[in-house]
């Protein structure tokens, strides 16, 4: 049996990424695997004819994941995006809460 470096739920996600129109280097930055390995899943999907739209020629946007709680480096900057929005918590806050809709932060 192959090993898979994602779960069928990122690759769900990965699914929706590819169709939005995200960059395989996107893809590869937010999910922390080889571009290689992007291209692999595209084919996969391609195989099971989901169609993609082509980013041939385009730039890579700068996906960023949402970090997770135990993630979260007090003292570093901290980049998110949010709605498309991109946020970054400098300094050394109290504490930083990130939300789908919402980014707090206290200091």
């Amino acid at each position: 049996m192959k090993q898979f470096a994602l779960t069928p739920d990122q690759i769900s996600e990965m699914q929706k990424l590819l169709e939005t129109g995200y960059t395989p280097l996107d893809i590869s930055r937010y999910f922390e695997i080889g571009i290689t390995s992007v291209h692999n899943y595209k084919n996969r999907l391609k195989e099971k004819g989901i169609i993609l739209p082509s980013v041939k020629g385009k730039r890579p946007q700068g996906l960023v994941p949402l970090l997770k709680e135990d993630e979260l480096i007090i003292g570093k900057t901290i980049k998110v995006y949010i709605n498309g929005v991109l946020f970054k918590v400098a300094g050394k806050p109290k504490s930083v809460l990130i939300t789908e809709d919402n980014l707090e932060v206290t200091y």
